[in-house]
């Protein structure tokens, strides 16, 4: 299972599962290999920056258009709140954002 990461405005960063959580109480197995494999994922994503950028400067991986449905959403957010984010066909997404940095 992954997650994906986003970065807002001042370094914002937010994670959302990509798939459903196991219900509570449900044992998941894994070899040592598919265990160190998810333990380095999971170092990624403590470790995954994102920044919100302006719409022509969104050059690096992990930059966020302020332009996007999700620059729009981060925009002036703070560490700790949740956004829902518009998706095409009328979805939406939520994220929570985990911490704020100023730019660098």
């Amino acid at each position: 299972m992954g997650f994906t990461s986003s970065r807002g405005h001042h370094g914002v960063i937010a994670h959302e599962p990509i798939q459903p959580l196991p219900s509570p109480g449900v044992r998941i197995l894994l070899t040592e290999a598919g265990l160190r494999a998810r333990e380095r994922e999971l170092d990624q994503l403590r470790a995954a920056k994102h920044r919100l950028v302006g719409s022509h400067e969104a050059e690096e991986p992990g930059d966020v258009s302020i332009g996007s449905p999700v620059g729009q959403a981060l925009l002036g957010r703070r560490a700790n709140e949740g956004v829902t984010v518009s998706r095409p066909h009328g979805r939406t997404r939520r994220l929570r954002i985990v911490s704020v940095a100023p730019p660098t």
